[in-house]
């Protein structure tokens, strides 16, 4: 009797301890929804930006917490702007999946996974990742590695997998063994102008790179995807001040980085 208690009771305490590391899990914060913004001229059931993780649904706001797997899923008429903890900004176009099931916002996590099932993504990816970190998007039947850098992915009704580099670099793969075979994965660099890729639903290698004129490239998206223009503006903004810091930021962080000589004695004098 005694040992069928102490059986039930180690069974509950499993049970509880499991739910309270799925919960942990669930409510960890990686970001934050920081705008939303819908077409001049949509529909009201065309402006929807819910929040998706596992059977719990609720409406997008301006200022919701972003917790690990949940699904950012906008209307076809509605776009959104996140910032995660790691300085990345993401910019989700219309009827669009967005998902990140890892962010690394702390000397202990190593990689930022975000997944893209379907739709329009803008990523500006603010930290330079390397050996120590890495960054990696999947889209579809493609994968993204990525360093420092601005791009927009896209995954097609038709189940194709698009990558447009805007700045930095870019590698393109099937999968994730293969981002580091060069062989294999498809390097997006810009120069002069952009660079992009294809990967076609069914395909067994990716097409590509291809140039494409940069300025052309925005002045259409921004035709084709009205909502997301002027949250491309502000993101854009942010993030050039937060990776390109003005000559004013950089005197002050040379001025305080400077040595200082207290007591009016001048440079190059000798302690008494």
């Amino acid at each position: 009797m005694l040992a069928m208690l102490l059986k039930s009771m180690f069974a509950v305490l499993s049970m509880l301890t499991l739910a309270s590391s799925a919960f942990a899990a669930d409510t960890s914060i990686v970001g934050s929804l920081i705008g939303i913004e819908v077409g001049a001229e949509t529909r009201p059931e065309q402006t929807t930006v819910q929040i998706k993780n596992g059977d719990h649904t609720s409406p997008a706001r301006k200022g919701s917490d972003i917790h690990l797997g949940d699904h950012i899923v906008t209307g076809t008429g509605s776009s959104v702007s996140l910032e995660l903890n790691d300085g990345t900004a993401v910019l989700i176009g219309p009827n669009s999946d967005f998902s990140a099931s890892s962010v690394a916002d702390s000397p202990a996590k190593h990689a930022t996974r975000l997944q893209l099932t379907y739709g329009l993504l803008h990523l500006m990816v603010s930290r330079i990742y390397g050996t120590d970190k890495s960054f990696v998007l999947t889209n579809g039947n493609s994968v993204m590695g990525v360093r420092g850098t601005e791009f927009i992915a896209e995954q097609i009704k038709d189940g194709n997998s698009v990558c447009h580099t805007l700045d930095g670099i870019v590698f393109m793969a099937k999968n994730e063994a293969e981002l580091t075979d060069s062989t294999k994965a498809v390097i997006l660099k810009v120069a002069t102008t952009g660079t992009m890729s294809t990967t076609k639903k069914g395909a067994a290698t990716l097409s590509g790179p291809a140039r494409f004129e940069l300025q052309q490239y925005l002045e259409k998206l921004d035709k084709q995807v009205p909502s997301m223009k002027k949250l491309r503006a502000q993101s854009s903004s942010k993030f050039s001040a937060s990776t390109h810091p003005s000559e004013k930021d950089e005197t002050e962080k040379k001025e305080k980085a400077a040595p200082r000589h207290g007591g009016g004695r001048r440079r190059g004098m000798p302690h008494q």
